[in-house]
């Protein structure tokens, strides 16, 4: 069977390259296996399946729909040179023959024709994806085999200064490796200004201590220049893992020396935890329902949609219209929250209390923080596990 890519139709070298390996699940939740952080796509939004020698797309009845060469589909053939469409964000289906190892595969070709574009025209020696990643510490001893799995199922992107790889409080479910420019890891202090933590430059990998506890990512990662990044996400690093398990302790290795260093570095500027429970970066659906004083002096019950910008085990923080509060004193304000996970975890029910309301970017917009009160232990556990849900090796 042919090796499937989607490539990034906005530009070769603005995007990315995402090597098939079925099942995937694609939208823009953080737990999915292709993540497009469009608002045009649903959070669970599509996933494409191998039927035999076939890939088959399936939409997962997403708001805006799946396009297929400017169609709409439930369920399609995907072949070589189609456009995929998810929402508004398009693909192109690239497909290569399994069966010539001479061939560069599409992830070569993009590494080769990147440093050929930054040697401005000149001369640039010819280097191999298989023989970067070999330079990496971490994989430095790896079989050829092992090397040609990674160069095989590699997500190549690239980033532009100034671009979040990550931050504080994402999902982690890659491993990124820094083929060329470089990235700075940083935090913030207890007023909001960035710590720098490391910078990461050729050969460097980065990401990994997310992955090995299940934990919302500590720190922010940033390109401080074009960088290119090979992202290898956790199903690919659990195939490497199963090739070779040595790999888990330099992984710990690593994670172990580099979180000490961090928690060195924020003890010595005096920096204190500014939250008292890990928090996610999710966007969810959330119902939210308060009562409300009628101008007559009555009480009526007030029902709306909205959405969370993060969560954790003792609160969530929602965006909501402006002036949905007006006019109600909200510090301390009863409230009843019903969060809608992803599937199969379901929707969760909790009482809340309003601590916190600021106004949003926009005048259209206020955030509010609700700290949970009175969730039942079953709901509680739901959510405990919605934090490390897929999200360990």
């Amino acid at each position: 069977m042919p090796r499937f890519y989607l490539i990034s139709r906005e530009s070769w070298f603005q995007k990315s390259i995402h090597p098939v390996d079925c099942p995937i699940s694609i939208g823009r939740g953080s737990y999915n296996d292709l993540q497009i952080k469009h608002l045009s796509v649903s959070r669970q939004h599509a996933r494409i399946v191998s039927e035999g020698d076939k890939l088959i797309v399936e939409d997962l009845n997403s708001q805006n729909g799946t396009l297929l060469n400017g169609h709409a589909i439930k369920r399609a053939e995907l072949r070589d040179g189609d456009t995929l469409t998810f929402g508004k964000v398009d693909f192109r289906v690239v497909s290569e023959p399994d069966d010539n190892e001479d061939d560069l595969s599409e992830t070569e070709i993009f590494f080769k024709v990147f440093h050929e574009r930054k040697s401005s025209g000149g001369i640039t020696q010819s280097i191999r994806l298989k023989e970067a990643i070999a330079k990496v510490p971490l994989f430095r001893d790896l079989s050829l085999e092992a090397r040609d799995f990674l160069v095989r199922r590699a997500h190549l992107q690239i980033f532009q200064p100034t671009e979040f790889i990550f931050r504080e409080g994402d999902r982690g479910k890659s491993i990124y490796i820094v083929l060329d420019g470089e990235v700075e890891i940083f935090t913030q202090d207890n007023y909001g200004t960035p710590v720098p933590i490391a910078k990461m430059g050729p050969n460097s990998f980065f990401g990994e201590r997310a992955l090995l506890t299940g934990k919302p990512r500590c720190a922010s990662a940033v390109a401080v220049k074009e960088t290119l990044v090979c992202e290898l996400p956790i199903g690919i690093i659990r195939d490497l893992l199963k090739i070779n398990p040595s790999i888990r302790l330099l992984l710990e290795e690593y994670s172990n020396r580099r979180f000490g260093s961090y928690v060195t570095l924020k003890e010595n500027l005096g920096i204190t935890e500014r939250r008292l429970h890990l928090r996610l970066n999710e966007e969810l659906p959330v119902k939210l329902q308060f009562m409300k004083e009628t101008p007559d002096g009555d009480q009526e019950n007030v029902e709306v949609d909205v959405t969370s910008t993060d969560i954790s085990v003792g609160g969530i923080k929602l965006k909501v219209p402006a002036d949905l509060f007006r006019g109600v004193d909200c510090l301390g304000k009863q409230v009843r929250v019903a969060i809608e996970l992803p599937k199969p975890l379901g929707e969760i029910r909790s009482l809340g209390l309003i601590r916190s309301v600021q106004a949003g970017d926009s005048g259209d917009e206020t955030n509010v923080g609700i700290e949970f009160h009175g969730m039942s232990p079953e709901d509680s556990q739901t959510l405990e596990k919605f934090f490390s849900w897929d999200s360990k090796i």
